[in-house]
């Protein structure tokens, strides 16, 4: 895989992340909470700059495992943003920015989470564009 070694570092946060709130697979919202950890990305900058934090993500996260009590994610949905991504990556290597822009072209929770804290999709051409992909 052309994963840079950001987008690579996300996974692994989201993945840790999935596995502290009990679920034995990888979703978007995780994957969404990988991506507000892993600081110093492309991705982590234009969630801070959105104003989309960690603790909130976490928060409804949480909340939301509670509420599904026992819900298995459908991990498809990250290994298909990943598949996805490589095969369309603005760059030379699929980085943080490819697995944010995945999450919003999907229908999922991560994207759910996003539109919820005002996210506009939009930012992420000017992004591509303006930030140096980590």
């Amino acid at each position: 895989m052309d994963l840079n070694q950001s987008a690579n570092r996300a996974l692994v946060y989201a993945a840790g992340e999935a596995i502290a709130r009990g679920y034995a697979q990888t979703d978007t919202e995780h994957l969404l909470l990988g991506l507000a950890t892993a600081v110093g990305t492309s991705a982590y900058k234009l969630l801070s700059d959105s104003g989309i934090e960690y603790r909130d993500i976490a928060r409804s996260v949480h909340s939301t495992t509670c509420r599904v009590n026992g819900k298995v994610p459908d991990s498809e949905a990250v290994e298909k943003i990943v598949l996805e991504g490589i095969h369309n990556r603005r760059g030379d290597m699929f980085g943080t920015l490819d697995l944010l822009a995945g999450i919003c072209n999907r229908e999922c929770e991560g994207k759910r989470l996003l539109t919820e804290r005002g996210f506009d999709p939009a930012r992420l051409e000017s992004a591509f564009k303006e930030l140096k992909e980590d």
